[in-house]
């Protein structure tokens, strides 16, 4: 299709004027149709009488019909012969700040979207929540000639807005509420076997996933138990028909998909103490592991404390039950060594298979080594010191890195080197002082370099992925000063 783009004042004044040229090879002129003019002020677009009140976008869908949003009406001097053509921006305000793009179904003067295109736009774009949703849409309008299409006042020229309150269609309904039921042999169901899961303030259609940390005891697991999950209907009124199971071969393990269907099989679980549990109600698919809140190490001189005296020191901390990291202080021998434990006891630790090779970078510096947490051999650094550890206990993937200096950074010195912090002789409290004005972000790296580094809040600090900057409330001189012995990492601000 070729597309012309009309400047308001000449298509108006003049319209496309026509253009004589010679074929080459024949010496026949050849004519190049003239357009009509058809400028941005022939056509005004408004809502249709039949727009509906609500359109429930399921209806539509299942009827095979579009859903009106306009009618055009061409002023006096329309080009003959000429219909509309048109494509929609669709927002949830008249400032069209954020918008999706429709195209629109032009049937004579009448504009009408596809519902499954709306549909689909508007849980991609706004919210998959299937209530009431207002809808502003605007139109580019073209003037339609079989081959030719003329853009009336050019591509950012729109007619409109007109107003649609829509209920899109969900692929399923999600219950507000779940709850995790066990069953010693998978056929007696009872309410009181039963946990409820947590959910966050979002809709359970934008944010479908349930979560919650089960705590049963070894005695109550036993072998294994059986387990389904009930929506907050089926619980209330007792109904057991409904509840949501696993397909058969998913049943022993622990990840996999839920099965609504009368043929679901009961999940087999092993797992007692500590256990996430998570279900996403929009894939219906389910993941639960052991939720170790930290990790304890044991060695001959860890953060004050020593295994020679039954010892341990919680130092590994974790936000999702699979990557841990903490600080250490090692010390008590030339080079000192240390294990991990799920508990404050010699209770499933364990070490390495094979001893770490430490490596220094010769770019930075950093005296660092990795390996697996896969043994039952003591872990060994190079020398005394500052650690920073971290663990994926799922893959059992080690990193062991030698922290030499702790800094501050932030826009008080242009993000451009760290300001150093003084240690106490444990290596656990940190201080500096600096000036800094109200707003300036700021943060802890270790090492000179972003590898490692610490954001969040003072109260809370945390190293994992990207942490948010740090925030000075007000202009001054402050003593700073970071806390690694305890978890959670806390920092203090003191005006001077």
């Amino acid at each position: 299709m070729k597309k012309y783009t009309i400047l308001p004042i000449l298509a108006l004044a003049l319209g496309f004027a026509a253009c004589d040229d010679v074929e080459l090879g024949t010496g026949i002129p050849v004519v190049n149709p003239e357009l009509p003019a058809a400028g941005p002020d022939q056509v005004t677009v408004a809502a249709p009488a039949d727009m509906p009140a609500v359109a429930q976008l399921a209806t539509y869908i299942s009827k095979g019909e579009n859903v009106p949003v306009a009618v055009a009406t061409a002023a006096e001097g329309w080009p003959e012969g000429y219909g509309f053509g048109a494509s929609a921006q669709v927002s949830t305000d008249e400032s069209f700040s954020s918008f999706f793009t429709v195209p629109v179904v032009v049937s004579g003067d009448k504009f009408a979207v596809d519902p499954v295109a709306l549909n689909e736009g508007v849980r991609e774009n706004i919210s998959k929540n299937p209530v009431e949703t207002a809808l502003w849409l605007r139109y580019n309008v073209s003037a339609v000639k079989g081959n030719e299409s003329i853009v009336l006042g050019g591509p950012d020229k729109f007619f409109g807005p007109t107003k649609l309150t829509v209920v899109t269609e969900a692929p399923r309904f999600i219950d507000q509420k779940y709850y995790f039921m066990w069953s010693a042999d998978g056929n007696d169901w009872n309410q009181a076997n039963s946990s409820e899961f947590t959910h966050s303030d979002n809709n359970v259609y934008d944010d479908p996933v349930f979560s919650q940390i089960l705590n049963l005891s070894a005695a109550t697991v036993g072998e294994g138990i059986y387990w389904k999950i009930f929506g907050e209907n089926y619980f209330t009124n007792s109904d057991f028909s409904s509840i949501i199971g696993v397909t058969e071969a998913d049943k022993n393990s622990a990840k996999g998909a839920l099965d609504p269907a009368e043929t679901q099989a009961a999940g087999f679980m092993k797992l007692s103490g500590p256990v996430e549990f998570r279900i996403d109600m929009d894939n219906l698919t389910y993941e639960y592991k052991q939720a170790i809140p930290n990790f304890w190490l044991a060695g001959n001189g860890v953060n004050g404390t020593s295994w020679n005296n039954g010892q341990f020191a919680m130092v590994m901390w974790t936000e999702n039950y699979t990557n841990y990291a903490g600080y250490a202080n090692l010390y008590g021998a030339d080079q000192p060594e240390f294990k991990f434990s799920p508990t404050n006891a010699w209770n499933g630790d364990f070490g390495v298979g094979e001893a770490l090779e430490f490596k220094t970078n010769p770019d930075t510096g950093v005296l660092s080594a990795t390996g697996k947490a896969n043994g039952g051999n003591n872990i060994k650094v190079p020398a005394p010191g500052l650690y920073f550890i971290s663990l994926n206990y799922s893959t059992r993937d080690l990193s062991v890195t030698a922290i030499s200096t702790v800094g501050l950074i932030g826009d008080f010195n242009g993000w451009a080197a760290s300001e150093p912090m003084t240690p106490s002789d444990d290596n656990l409290t940190w201080k500096a002082t600096v000036t800094m004005s109200a707003g300036n972000a700021w943060k802890f790296r270790m090492n000179n370099g972003w590898d490692i580094n610490l954001g969040g809040n003072l109260q809370n600090l945390t190293g994992f992925g990207n942490p948010a900057n740090l925030v000075c409330d007000a202009d001054g001189t402050y003593e700073i000063t970071l806390n690694l012995g305890t978890i959670p990492y806390t920092a203090t601000m003191v005006k001077k």
